[in-house]
């Protein structure tokens, strides 16, 4: 595994502070099952961000995700339900592709190299879960008890 600067590191601190802030007010201590999820989120968000450090992205790569979301909230508006117009976001999506033509390849050549690997990257990660699981008793719901 190649050692991550701290730069990345702190950029990684900065996106998990980000999305913790999109998941504002935290749920109360006691929802377990809300916490799992933020925790899942994190874990799976953090995975991301290592998989894009070592398919070569930039620090700029990184930070265009982030400038993409800004650009259709400041250009799709949403109503007061939390929804927004379909015709306009295609649109503006088709816009925000042909000005962004060389990040789109990258993130499209990025995720098929993920697909091709991820397999054969997990199966080790797999087997030990597996074998972890196994090992642990089991609740009344049959799920393992930690």
């Amino acid at each position: 595994m190649v050692a991550m600067s701290d730069s990345w590191l702190h950029q990684l601190e900065n996106d998990l502070v980000s999305m913790l802030e999109h998941l504002s007010p935290p749920p109360s201590a006691g929802d377990d099952h809300a916490w799992r999820v933020i925790l899942l989120m994190s874990g799976r968000f953090g995975f991301h961000r290592l998989l894009e450090y070592h398919a070569g992205w930039t620090r700029q790569d990184s930070a265009i995700p982030v400038l993409r979301e800004r650009f259709f909230r400041q250009h799709v508006p949403l109503d007061a339900n939390g929804s927004f117009d379909q015709a306009l976001f295609e649109r503006k999506r088709a816009e925000w592709e042909r000005d962004n033509a060389d990040f789109v390849r990258l993130a499209a050549a990025s995720e098929a190299t993920f697909v091709a690997r991820i397999e054969v990257q997990l199966a080790p990660l797999r087997a030990d879960l597996a074998r972890i699981l196994r090992g642990c008793p089991v609740s009344a719901h049959g799920l393992p008890m930690a």
